[in-house]
């Protein structure tokens, strides 16, 4: 008999833990970021086959880094899409690095822009 009057109480207080646990803060928006621009020049484009290319993109940051388009944005550059946005080699586009200023979202996101770098 005393289990029977165990188990609802093992049950209630069961719920009430998770159900505290769902009332944290959640993560995500809304959030704002102070953005820095920066110029990202392309330094090579290796032509892997006849449908990608791989860019590498060299990026005047302290430390000086060198990106690549694949590690970017997770896919390879379409040749239609480099030939469409007439890529060169001495082209500058934007890397963008924004930091958190308010909000529980990502603290800092590296972006490399598809736009080319305007001062």
């Amino acid at each position: 008999m005393k289990f029977i009057r165990i188990v609802p109480f093992l049950y209630i207080s069961i719920m009430l833990s998770l159900s505290a646990c769902a009332q944290r803060i959640p993560e995500g928006g809304p959030c704002s970021y102070e953005t820095e621009i920066y110029p990202a020049v392309i330094i090579n484009i290796y032509e892997m086959d006849s449908l990608y290319s791989e860019l590498f993109i060299a990026v005047h940051t302290l430390p000086f880094d060198t990106l690549s388009w694949s590690g970017e944005f997770g896919s390879y550059l379409a040749n239609d899409e480099l030939k469409a946005k007439g890529y060169k080699l001495g082209d500058t586009l934007s890397y963008q690095i924004k930091h958190i200023t308010q909000g529980t979202c990502n603290p800092y996101i590296k972006r490399l822009s598809t736009e080319r770098y305007n001062k």
